[in-house]
């Protein structure tokens, strides 16, 4: 499923820690603190990595992040770079 706006936008801290993730490696962590995290799970040379480039800000959609992520493809090859244009 993947993340929403709305569902990022209602995302408040609890007892505990948590994470919203999309199953395709976008995740949004919400710690006690009550900040916001965007994180993409990867693979790297057979190694699980966590990719953490930014806190999430109101102004920042969740489409522009998967629109990213899933852009990876067009990097195939080349270090693992969000910032490879898509």
């Amino acid at each position: 499923m993947a993340l929403s706006d709305f569902a990022v936008r209602q995302a408040k801290p609890a007892v505990a820690a948590y994470s919203l993730a999309d199953g395709d490696g976008l995740a949004l962590y919400v710690p006690l603190s009550g900040g916001k995290i965007v994180a993409f799970s990867l693979l790297l040379a057979g190694k699980a990595e966590l990719l953490i480039p930014a806190s999430w800000a109101p102004d920042w959609a969740v489409s522009g992040g998967t629109h990213l992520w899933q852009g990876r493809a067009a990097c195939s090859g080349q270090a693992v770079d969000l910032r490879c244009p898509s």
